[in-house]
């Protein structure tokens, strides 16, 4: 990966990254923190002391309190932290800042009499910016590797603050700066920074959980520098003034020392060094002196006034509640039937709640009255609501809901705990993406009864290699890291298929991963399997959609003992295969056909069919649309990823007129030079003569020096060959200019950014299997961001409503598959899929048309031809 460096901003942005000797990596060599470690730092603190004393003689011991909320940015990785681990994180925060942390009272003789109580108080905002209750927890669910941050993605960041003088922004993210060896943990940034608050990796937030415990002081450090505080030893290597404040020895060094991390004899300038403070890096961090106290407080009258005072308080929910409802769970995502534990927190003035009552959507029970409800269970999967609603004993009432706050999936991401499965998916931390630094988990998969056992089948295995001493992954047989170990798997040597042989049934797991490198982690399919039944039919195809004449390969997926299997491929060849592996199957003629498996053992045979697999020679009909809202790839398209790294994405929350688009970005490859494909499915224009395409496209360049390029190019032939139709570079390609060495952080976030581009295509008009790809080449510069493609038939485009023709379509939304259509004359109708695919046609009469689909639930067009006047209209069916 490119690094890319931001201007010199004084005061502003730090990050931090302790270290842990407990990895087995030797750190000595790490920059822990890049908070402006030159003169430029040095002139800017020395500013800070002279105004100082004055305020320590004010009002130096009035509690200032601050309303925060955290951003959680997810992937559902394990990242997705839960609100208990933010709530601690209050809770440290508090105990630091006001001097009652465990080790207060064990600051060495030197500097028990510059010890200081800060004053400060943080509080979990109750209120958002438009006056809603909040929990002060906020999940934001991103795609497309944005859940990593680095000191550059500012605007992504800024796109889910609240407002800087209302709030203490918290960002919790999978990793800060990727994960690269050194990697920072957290950023914190003061007022004049184009991010304030502090950005931290999710294993720094709290004590419980995810965290780890070699960061106790992680964000208390990234806060300091949001008060103004430097960094104890702002010049590395050299003595010089120090940091400027009186009562901080000058040092020429973080005091780390190779064992315990922490050198409480440190005196590298003639005075010992301050090696607690929370501004040094040391893994001793309990105290802030009272110059640094003085620092705090004037950025707190001068900088943050309008945060801490009464009005805001007030704002935010802090004060002025008779009574708050909150609550936290232990889990949040999680496999069916199995129990979420719910505990109250919630808050009062002055006087008892007496009546607790609590709603769980889709659990069981679903609703309890009391302030502690029994472990609730969810038998489906889905995300759920969760209310709950407190009284007191004046009548003073507030709730607190939070919308799809629990998730039951059978994706299982690697995190603590014992859980009881059926079948499903087992991720690393990373869920579909890198699995990160610095986590250690421990997991137990139990069968769902007594009589099965889990199987396990690893389908990609990507973990840093070497002697399995920095990332590993320990697989045991049965349900404690006390049972019998199968193995320990790192670099590529994946565990391929595992089963338990215990009398639990059981198997655990147990990950590790050091500071030092970033990489895919794995995903494997994982069931209950009764021995004493037949095995569990599954595979997977290639591709769901080839020309006439080529091939697809067949992936068996199954699971359990198999002593047989027996493929049938109607109208492929071969026809028929018996055994693990069938052979490529090639399909000679237009159509669209099943695939069936049948396994057996002694015990008996079990059959799967899908229907409908492969699609051979069919085109999509004509008009188009686009727009990345659903599932990526959408079905029948193909991404071509020669380097198998990056390649385009999906990004969610972003886009023009729409909640989501596609990235590329560029700065992440190894060379220049690389290319990308993104191939649309087959299209039909056969039947239409004047052909269009639209896209909208939003890019700036990093420099005039990285050409990157994106290009569409045509084919007729199934790929053999292809037409270059539109092929722009970088200074081309650009729609909108921003400062160099920041623009890889840009998102287009409002409509000007975007440019719609649009060619034409008619030369290609009466081809009947016409494809279209999107081709990036890296220049090594910034993120091509893509969205909204249609194709237009004579200026017509799918979604227009095209000519009135008086048509009525009642009910909409559509129950039952049931539907009136009213229509002036006699003609005829199509339903389109919102891809463009003609679902089914026939013919209207004059009056009332009762129709019945057999279409699945969703949105699709309805189009309606009559007197030449066609109009297309959307319809959800429910």
């Amino acid at each position: 990966m490119k690094l890319k460096l931001l201007g010199m901003q004084i005061l502003t942005s730090a990050f931090i990254a302790f270290g842990n000797s407990g990895y087995g990596q030797n750190q000595t060599n790490h920059h822990y923190c890049g908070f402006s470690n030159d003169k430029l730092e040095h002139s800017a603190i020395t500013n800070i002391a002279p105004s100082a004393n004055e305020l320590r003689r004010s009002k130096a011991d009035e509690i200032l309190t601050f309303p925060v909320v955290f951003h959680i940015i997810h992937e559902n990785g394990l990242e997705n932290i839960t609100d208990d681990q933010c709530i601690e994180q209050v809770k440290q925060l508090n105990e630091d800042f006001q001097a009652y942390n465990d080790g207060f009272n064990d600051i060495i003789n030197e500097f028990s009499s510059v010890k200081a109580n800060v004053g400060l108080q943080f509080s979990l905002a109750k209120k958002d910016p438009q006056g809603n209750s909040t929990s002060g927890i906020v999940r934001h669910y991103v795609k497309g590797g944005s859940t990593q941050y680095n000191g550059e993605e500012d605007d992504m960041i800024n796109s889910y603050g609240w407002p800087n003088d209302k709030y203490l922004n918290i960002y919790v993210v999978r990793q800060a700066d990727y994960g690269n060896p050194g990697s920072p943990v957290g950023y914190g940034s003061g007022w004049a920074s184009p991010v304030t608050g502090t950005t931290c990796s999710f294993w720094a937030i709290g004590r419980t959980r995810t965290a780890s415990p070699t960061h106790p002081g992680l964000v208390t450090h990234e806060l300091g520098h949001y008060y103004n505080l430097p960094h104890t030893f702002p010049t590395p290597g050299t003595c010089g003034d120090g940091d400027g404040i009186a009562d901080t020895p000058p040092t020429d060094a973080a005091s780390q020392s190779p064992l315990g991390r922490c050198d409480l004899t440190y005196a590298p300038c003639g005075t010992l060094t301050n090696a607690q403070n929370f501004m040094d890096y040391s893994e001793c961090q309990v105290m802030f002196t009272e110059g640094q106290k003085s620092v705090i407080r004037q950025a707190c009258a001068n900088i943050y006034g309008s945060i801490n005072s009464q009005e805001n308080l007030i704002t935010t929910g802090v004060i002025g509640e008779a009574v708050s409802a909150q609550f936290w769970s232990d889990l949040i995502t999680l496999p069916k039937n199995n129990p979420v534990i719910f505990t109250d927190i919630s808050e009062t003035e002055n006087e008892e709640i007496t009546n607790y009552s609590w709603e769980f959507e889709g659990g069981s029970p679903s609703t309890h009255i009391g302030k502690t409800p029994p472990p609730i269970t969810y038998q489906s999967n889905g995300k759920y609501n969760v209310k709950l609603t407190v009284t007191t004993a004046s009548g003073e009432t507030d709730f607190e809901l939070k919308e799809d706050y629990i998730e039951i999936t059978d994706d299982l991401v690697i995190r603590d705990g014992d859980f009881t499965v059926s079948q499903g998916t087992f991720w690393d931390p990373g869920f579909d993406g890198d699995y990160g630094v610095r986590t250690n988990q421990t997991m137990t998969l139990h069968p769902e009864n007594s009589a099965s056992k889990i199987t396990m089948v690893f389908e990609d295995f990507n973990m840093e290699g070497g002697n399995c001493t920095n990332d590993y992954l320990t697989i045991f047989n049965g349900p404690t890291t006390n049972s019998p170990v199968i193995g320990t798997y790192c670099g590529t040597n994946s565990p391929g298929t595992i089963a338990s042989t215990h009398s639990s049934g059981a198997l655990t797991f147990k990950f590790s991963s050091n500071v030092e490198a970033r990489y895919p982690g794995w995903k494997a399919r994982f069931a209950s399997i009764n021995e004493s039944l037949p095995p569990i039919p599954a595979f997977e195809i290639s591709s769901t959609s080839i020309c006439e004449g080529e091939s697809i390969q067949i992936n068996d997926k199954s699971l359990g003992q198999i002593d047989q299997w027996i493929w049938e491929f109607p109208e492929g060849s071969p026809a028929s295969f018996t055994g693990a592996t069938p052979p490529e199957i090639s399909y000679a003629k237009e159509g669209i056909y099943d695939i069936h498996l049948t396994v057996s053992n002694e015990n008996g045979s079990e059959k799967i069919s899908l229907e409908n697999a492969v699609q051979v020679g069919i085109s999509a009909s004509l008009p188009f649309a686009e727009s990345f809202e659903n599932n990526f790839p959408p079905a029948n398209w193909k991404i071509v990823n020669p380097d198998n790294s990056i390649t385009w994405e999906q990004r969610i929350g972003v886009g023009n007129n729409s909640s989501s688009c596609l990235i590329i970005n560029n700065s992440d490859y190894n060379a220049t030079g690389q290319k990308d494909d993104l191939i649309m499915e087959s299209l039909d224009f056969s039947e239409h003569s004047e052909i269009s395409m639209t896209f909208d496209v939003a890019y700036t360049k990093y420099n005039n020096n990285s050409p990157d390029q994106l290009a569409v190019l045509v084919s007729t032939n199934c790929g053999e060959t292809w037409t270059n139709v539109y092929q722009k570079t970088h200074t081309e390609l650009e729609t909108v200019a921003i400062p160099t060495n920041s623009s890889n952080a840009w998102i287009p976030s409002q409509a000007d950014h975007w440019r719609v581009e649009e060619i034409n295509l008619s030369q290609f008009s009466g081809e009947s299997d016409v494809m279209i790809k999107f081709e990036n080449t890296t220049g090594f510069g910034t993120r091509i961001w893509l969205d909204n493609i249609k194709i237009k038939i004579n200026d017509i485009v799918l979604g227009d409503r095209g000519q009135s023709n008086n048509i009525k379509i009642y009910p909409n939304p559509i129950n039952n598959k049931q539907f009136n259509v009213d229509a002036p004359q006699s003609g005829n109708y199509a339903l389109y899929s919102i891809n463009g695919h003609i679902i089914e046609q026939g013919s209207l009469t004059k009056g009332k048309n009762i129709l019945n689909t057999k279409v699945s639930s969703g949105i699709y067009i309805f189009e309606s031809k009559i007197n030449n006047q066609t109009t297309r209209e959307k319809i959800i069916i429910l």
